[in-house]
């Protein structure tokens, strides 16, 4: 006599559900009214009873989605299950791969005492207690390794590590006088060195500006905004970083790339900060807005040339009421996937993964995992776009339209500025011509050896193309690359104009270390300006 436990319909805004926590393991006896499960919706969390007694069969590992009318698990008056009686996955297609776990009473007990998953431990065979250890022994091997591996890749010598009476003394003057966070920047990267620091050229810490870790290496041309405080067992920042005023970062292990950009009044740790897996680790090329928030209890993983919009917030603990009374106390990664964005004001939840190329939309609660290419909105986050929705591909005539597009706005732009700026369709392209600085950018699909680019005496030529097979670039050319994402040649304040106009439109090039330099200030803008009364 056997009796599946299926997943009833809880509310009427989810279309899936995670199963967090078993408590009972596979064989053990229940009874009737027991607590199976814990499950976790969108808004709260649920508890599965056991409808009569039995033994447990499970179908369902911890942290797996499930769905409404999806069978979890089977109570059955034997201990092992016959033949015949066997549960057909196929009722649950996203569950096909599962297999039974089959542990002797003893394994169980074991894996419960030292933290063993059981799932992970599936073979062929029954899992005994020897096995458990056996397990258990090489995972903590493991997890050694692992660690330590996370520690080399800072490449941390012993003479570099920063002795604890200094520390101490930071977190006091942060605390009481805030004397050496007001020193001059020059003379903060003189004692920081002195003490083992490894900080390259051109980095600057603005007024009250002030970082107090064991180990820091911190790239060339970083920069780190008034009153931003960073505190880490060890952090290695990249080059070209720009982080906002009134920074609090406090994470075990910071590891972030190149040309970094943060906002102001950002807040990284809040709460677990100080723990083993308390890991931010950031790509090249990333943005984060103001007043955005990272919670680095467990690990957040963020790849490259990915945007965290204005008032973002990422938790990776989700606890309160205590969990002797049934409540659950969630403690897992995030992982946002290279080149997605996260929306202004979105919160994401614990054990959240956001595939490649994703967005999520303003103001969403995510709490389900979003697949690549996708888009996502709404309280609960819900698809609206599928996966492989983006990116789109284009065709030549469609991307050479919007080509068009941004050198028209390059030259708005320019002339808005003062300058004698003209864009010409070409029959093989087109040509923006800006006669002030005797510069022409020029599109061209192919670019060959040989081309007449155009009559007239210019001193820069920017050219933009899908195909280049030009090989000697005088001074005067640069050319930037579209299908390999690349700029060659010379590069200066007359390239910036093409290559920040392309920025806009989220096209960005290699090598990513570089800076727009022809900002206007608004002194240089066209006077008088008219205000209506």
């Amino acid at each position: 006599m056997t009796h599946d436990i299926l997943v009833p319909r809880i509310n009427s805004n989810d279309d899936s559900y995670i199963l967090v926590e078993w408590e009972f393991s596979a064989g053990d006896f229940v009874k009737e009214g027991d607590v199976l499960c814990v499950i976790e919706t969108s808004k709260s969390t649920f508890e599965i009873h056991a409808e009569e007694s039995g033994y447990i069969h499970i179908f369902v590992h911890e942290h797996s989605k499930i769905k409404e009318g999806d069978a979890i698990c089977r109570l059955s008056k034997e201990k092992e299950m016959p033949l015949n009686e066997k549960f057909d996955l196929s009722r649950n297609p996203s569950l096909a791969s599962d297999k039974q776990i089959k542990a002797t009473k003893k394994a169980i007990e074991t894996a419960r005492d030292l933290g063993v998953d059981l799932g992970k431990m599936m073979g062929d065979g029954i899992i005994s207690q020897k096995d458990v250890e056996a397990f258990a022994q090489s995972q903590n091997v493991e997890d050694k390794k692992q660690q330590e591996v996370s520690f080399v890749t800072f490449k941390m010598d012993r003479d570099r590590i920063i002795n604890d009476e200094f520390l101490k003394e930071l977190l006091k003057d942060l605390g009481d006088r805030r004397e050496f966070a007001s020193l001059p920047s020059q003379k903060k990267i003189e004692i920081y060195r002195d003490k083992g620091a490894l900080i390259g050229e051109d980095v600057k810490f603005e007024r009250g500006s002030c970082i107090i870790s064991q180990f820091m290496d911190i790239g060339a041309g970083t920069v780190f905004g008034e009153n931003s405080v960073f505190q880490s067992k060890a952090m290695k920042i990249g080059r070209m970083c720009r982080f906002g005023d009134q920074l609090r970062v406090a994470s075990t292990l910071l590891d972030i790339g190149d040309l970094l950009f943060t906002d102001n009044g950002i807040k990284i740790g809040e709460g677990g900060e100080w723990g083993p897996e308390s890991i931010l680790k950031i790509g090249d090329s990333c943005f984060i807005g103001e007043e955005c928030m990272i919670n680095t209890s467990r690990t957040v993983t963020i790849g490259n040339e990915v945007c965290l919009a204005y008032g973002a917030k990422i938790f990776t603990h989700n606890f309160w009421q205590p969990v002797l009374d049934g409540y659950a106390a969630l403690f897992n990664p995030v992982k946002i996937n290279d080149g997605s964005v996260i929306g202004v004001n979105v919160v994401i939840m614990p054990g959240v993964e956001v595939g490649a190329g994703s967005s999520v939309l303003t103001n969403s609660l995510l709490a389900t995992n979003v697949p690549s290419g996708s888009v996502y909105a709404g309280i609960p986050a819900m698809m609206i776009k599928p996966a492989g929705s983006y990116p789109i591909n284009l065709s030549y005539d469609e991307r050479e339209k919007m080509i068009y597009k941004i050198f028209e706005s390059l030259a708005e732009d320019l002339s808005f500025k003062g300058d004698d700026a003209q864009v010409l369709q070409e029959k093989e392209g087109v040509k923006l011509i800006w006669r002030n600085e005797n510069t022409v950018f020029v599109y061209r699909r192919r670019l060959k050896s040989g081309d007449d680019l155009g009559a007239g005496a210019f001193k820069r030529w920017v050219l933009l193309t899908f195909e280049n097979v030009l090989e000697d670039l005088k001074d005067a050319i640069t050319v930037f690359d579209l299908s390999k994402k690349e700029v060659n040649g010379k590069q200066d304040e007359y390239s910036d104009e093409l290559r920040e106009a392309l920025r806009k439109r989220g096209i960005r090039f290699k090598p990513i270390l570089w800076r727009y330099k022809r900002r206007a200030q608004w002194i240089d803008l066209p006077m008088p300006l008219k205000f209506e009364k």
